[in-house]
C-alpha cells in the first residue's frame, strides 16, 4: 500500500486506476500501478529510444502515450521552467525526428518568446506519432501495391549487404597486410642503418 502526497492512498498518475500496488518515486511521489507498469512494458513505453513500432502501440494506449510525452517533456525542460522554450523544443523534436526517422520542425509551434506547456506538448507528441503511423501505413500500402503480380522474392538488399561485407573484409585485410609489409620494410630499413 502506497501513500499519496496528502497521506491518502496513492492513485495511479498514468490512468487513475485506483490500484494501490505498483511503483512510486520516493522523491517526487509519482506512482504507477502494477497494471500500467505491465502494459508499459508490453508496448515499450519505458524504452530509452522510441521507434515506430512503439509509437504505433502508444497510439492505442492514450494513457501511456501521455506518460511517454511527459517523459520527453520533463527531460527537455532543462531549466525546470514548466514550459519548453524554442531551444528546448527544438532539441526534443530533433531527438524524436531521429528516433522515428522522420523530419519534424518546431517552425510555427511557438510564437516569438512564448513557451510550450506540457498539455500542448502532449498534443504535439500525439500528432507526431500519428504522422509516423500514417507514414508506415502508407509505406506498407504502397509496398503491397508494387508487389502485386510479382511472385518472386526480392533478395537484393541482403545480397548487396553480404557482398559489401565480403569486399570490406578483403579491403581491410589488404590494408593490414600492406601496412604490416610497410612496417616490416621500415623496421628492416632502420636496422640496416
Amino acid at each position: 500500500h502506497k501513500e499519496g502526497l496528502t497521506g491518502n492512498p496513492a492513485q495511479c498518475f498514468v490512468k487513475r486506476c485506483g490500484n494501490d500496488e505498483g511503483l512510486q518515486c520516493v522523491k517526487c511521489k509519482f506512482f504507477m500501478c502494477a497494471k500500467c507498469v505491465e502494459e508499459g512494458h508490453e508496448v515499450g513505453a519505458f524504452a530509452d529510444v522510441l521507434n515506430r513500432d512503439t509509437a504505433a502501440k502508444l497510439l492505442a494506449k492514450p494513457h501511456l502515450l501521455k506518460y511517454k510525452a511527459h517523459c520527453y517533456y520533463d527531460r527537455a525542460d532543462y531549466n525546470w521552467s514548466d514550459d519548453l522554450d524554442e531551444g528546448e523544443l527544438s532539441s526534443v523534436i530533433d531527438r524524436i525526428s531521429w528516433e522515428l526517422d522522420m523530419k519534424f520542425s518546431v517552425a510555427n509551434q511557438l510564437r516569438h518568446g512564448q513557451g510550450m506547456d506540457s498539455h500542448a506538448f502532449v498534443q504535439l507528441f500525439t500528432t507526431i506519432l500519428t504522422k509516423s503511423a500514417d507514414k508506415d501505413l502508407h509505406r506498407c500500402h504502397s509496398r503491397s501495391q508494387h508487389s502485386q503480380g510479382r511472385t518472386e522474392k526480392v533478395v537484393y538488399p541482403k545480397l548487396l549487404s553480404t557482398s559489401f561485407a565480403f569486399v570490406m573484409v578483403f579491403a581491410v585485410a589488404y590494408i593490414l597486410r600492406m601496412g604490416c609489409i610497410g612496417l616490416l620494410d621500415l623496421i628492416s630499413h632502420q636496422q640496416g642503418k
